[in-house]
């Protein structure tokens, strides 16, 4: 599923982000961030190659309902969307994350 990678870098911070683009690894799990961040890293992540998976609870200023999944998959776009929430799950796996 992760192409061979048995670790997944966490990221719960700007320093974390900075230091997992620098790594061999191709996915990494955004956990703690802000929901103004979530651009700036896809877009970083996007030039280094790599595919981001994102935990929609943590996300902060963002609820975790449908509308919210909604956002994540139509304009974040992250390789995966992971989540406690059912509806916040059956929404992404809807839109394609």
């Amino acid at each position: 599923m992760f192409n061979g990678q048995e670790i997944l870098p966490a990221v719960n911070s700007m320093k974390d982000f900075e230091s997992v683009m620098k790594k061999e690894e191709n996915y990494f799990v955004v956990l703690d961030v802000h929901l103004s961040m979530l651009a700036t890293m896809k877009e970083f992540s996007l030039k280094a190659n790599k595919k981001m998976l994102l935990h929609a609870d943590l996300v902060q200023g963002l609820k975790t309902d449908r509308y919210a999944a909604e956002y994540i998959c139509q304009v974040v776009r992250p390789a995966g969307v992971i989540s406690t929430r059912a509806n916040m799950l059956k929404t992404a796996k809807k839109n394609g994350c």
